[in-house]
């Protein structure tokens, strides 16, 4: 399910264009040497919400939240001594500028749009056009409609969907340097960083939204489309135009009565019997070891096992072993059994001497080798799945 739902996706869409568009395109406060620098109140004294500013020792930019009070850190958040409210947040985002991995806009340095706005309910295109331009050069984001359709590919009608958004974006451009018959609020201008000429205006944004990953799973990918010159004033040298683009989106309505998923893991390291000597002989899900059930090498001859450390599966019957202290014989060697009910038989043989045959209903767990001091070999002849690491919880 992606992360869009039927009812969040406009919303969420909207405003990861909008941030798209303010990182790749705002222009930049002043930049500033490090964190200590921005948190003195005579840095920037003139901070608007939304505002960038580039720290050069940290290598990105830091946005200011005027709502925001969150605690400094000194790394992520910074709080200007003496402002309650309001607060420099580290700009994290993956998105670049134009398909370049080298290209973050988090660590974009310029920009030169002295606004980028989103529609506020302005109802014509007058309004609009009049709120962009008094802030040349400037930038305005309008929703203006969906497309939406059923994904037929999808495994259960009506619960998944392709739509594509509509937007109009308000491009203005001004430009008051002389000469002024020169038209450098329309054609190139050579002061594009911060008098840029509308058809630069038009060449980056249509660069930039045609190449952007948001990074959104959901979005899909964004298509520009024409741009149209909708109002001229040609004494105050001001330009406005529209450019129109639509965003692929695909969106869920998520089921709201599951519950979490949780899981709880245990490695298990594996082995079929035998498996140092036969590679090929396979697993036994009916007959091996869970737990224990071994004979630790070392000195002396006792050896003890019981339920709390000995765990078996004997012809698919799982049983912890009954408790027993046994005295091992020094010299030879000890093939131990264990039956369904838990119960453990030994028997002994000189070293090297062919195996007791297996009792029916017992399983042969495995061989112990003992000289005149102790236990000095002990192997496993049975299929075994015994705990590895620690138990740990999925997700």
């Amino acid at each position: 399910m992606p992360s869009l739902t039927m009812k969040n996706h406009l919303g969420v869409v909207t405003a990861t264009i909008a941030r798209a568009l303010r990182l790749a395109f705002l222009k930049r406060y002043t930049p500033v040497a490090d964190l200590t620098t921005l948190a003195l109140p005579a840095t920037l004294t003139a901070r608007a919400d939304g505002g960038l500013v580039y720290v050069t020792g940290e290598g990105c930019c830091f946005e200011w939240v005027l709502a925001s009070t969150v605690a400094h850190d000194g790394v992520d958040v910074i709080q200007v001594a003496g402002v309650a409210q309001g607060r420099w947040h580290r700009v994290t985002s993956a998105m670049t500028y134009g398909p370049n991995i080298n290209a973050m806009l988090a660590s974009k340095q310029t920009g030169w749009a002295k606004a980028v706005l989103v529609h506020e309910g302005q109802t014509t295109i007058e309004a609009l056009t009049e709120q962009t331009m008094a802030q040349a050069p400037a930038l305005q984001l309008e929703f203006t409609g969906d497309s939406i359709s059923r994904d037929k590919a999808a495994a259960r009608p009506g619960r998944y969907y392709w739509n594509y958004l509509s937007f109009t974006l308000f491009v203005t451009s001004k430009n008051l340097r002389l000469p002024k018959l020169f038209p450098w609020a329309l054609l190139q201008s050579p002061f594009t960083a911060d008098d840029p000429s509308l058809t630069d205006v038009i060449g980056d944004v249509r660069y930039f939204l045609a190449g952007l990953d948001t990074y959104v799973d959901g979005i899909e990918y964004v298509e520009v489309g024409d741009f149209d010159i909708v109002e001229e004033d040609l004494d105050e040298r001001v330009i406005c135009g529209t450019l129109v683009f639509r965003v692929k989106v695909s969106v869920g309505i998520p089921d709201e009565d599951l519950e979490p998923l949780r899981v709880d893991v245990q490695p298990k390291l594996t082995q079929s019997a035998q498996a140092a000597i036969y590679d090929d002989v396979p697993f036994d899900p009916l007959n091996f070891v869970a737990k224990g059930f071994g004979c630790a090498v070392g000195a002396g001859f006792v050896r003890s096992f019981g339920p709390a450390t000995d765990l078996v599966t004997v012809g698919g019957v799982a049983v912890a072993a009954q408790s027993a202290s046994v005295t091992l014989t020094a010299d030879k060697d000890i093939w131990r059994d264990a039956d369904a009910t838990g119960a453990l038989y030994f028997t002994t043989v000189a070293h090297d001497e062919t195996p007791p045959a297996v009792a029916t209903g017992r399983l042969r767990i495995g061989r112990t080798v003992t000289d005149a001091t102790g236990v000095v070999r002990d192997d496993f002849v049975c299929s075994r799945s015994v705990d590895m690491g620690a138990l740990f919880t999925v997700p």
